[in-house]
């Protein structure tokens, strides 16, 4: 299995899969330059497409390990391109709730996270540790659930959002598309689309033009 990234988020994605599929042969791919070949001195690094492609003829999965919802689309579609399977990673500690979970593919599912029944995750999206998704909520495609976020009953988040750590969205609460909700924040209300979001209770500080710049 390739794992796309090779910094930060990666090591807790390796740390998954050392302990719940410890006989996975593993590699990394990161095309900054960089002195060192090996990730932690025995994992290879793959640097380019052709390396890539090379060992996508014997194993095709990868796995995303990094956190940005932009970059990790961008890599999603790359490596897609390249002739990879977009994976899923679980670690054994969530618990997933057993009625209508929808889980769709390229998840990262880090320790502790807990999914309750009647919920939607779209593909692409990094549920980080400890965070919770309640009952009939539905999160989009490709954002990042950061530690300890917990999003309540019924609530619906857009694709490309960044939800900040111990942040609360509330019941019945829609979060447009590319939204950043700052950590900590109680969101109590709607959040349109191409917005920031902080405090408590959430407040908007920034949105978007058309253009993706970002204007007060």
């Amino acid at each position: 299995m390739l794992i796309v990234g090779a910094k930060g988020h990666a090591k807790e994605i390796l740390q998954i899969l050392e302990k719940d599929y410890p006989n996975e042969k593993i590699y990394f791919f990161d095309n900054i330059e960089q002195e060192y070949s090996l990730f932690y001195d025995r994992y290879l690094i793959l640097r380019n497409e052709s390396q890539v492609r090379t060992l996508f003829e014997q194993d095709n999965r990868f796995v995303l390990a990094v956190g940005d919802p932009f970059l990790r689309h961008r890599l999603s579609e790359l490596f897609i391109s390249w002739g990879g399977q977009l994976t899923t990673l679980c670690s054994s500690t969530a618990n997933i709730g057993t009625n209508k979970v929808i889980l769709c593919e390229g998840l990262n599912i880090m320790y502790n996270v807990v999914i309750y029944s009647d919920t939607y995750i779209g593909s692409g999206t990094l549920l980080n540790t400890s965070c919770t998704i309640h009952h009939d909520v539905i999160i989009g495609e490709f954002c990042e659930i950061s530690p300890g976020a917990r999003i309540l009953g019924r609530a619906l988040v857009g694709s490309f959002c960044r939800i900040g750590a111990n942040s609360v969205i509330l019941p019945d609460v829609t979060i447009g598309d590319r939204v950043v909700i700052g950590a900590g924040a109680v969101v109590n209300k709607n959040i349109p689309s191409d917005s920031v979001a902080v405090g408590v209770p959430a407040r908007i500080i920034r949105s978007f033009n058309a253009e993706d710049k970002m204007v007060v």
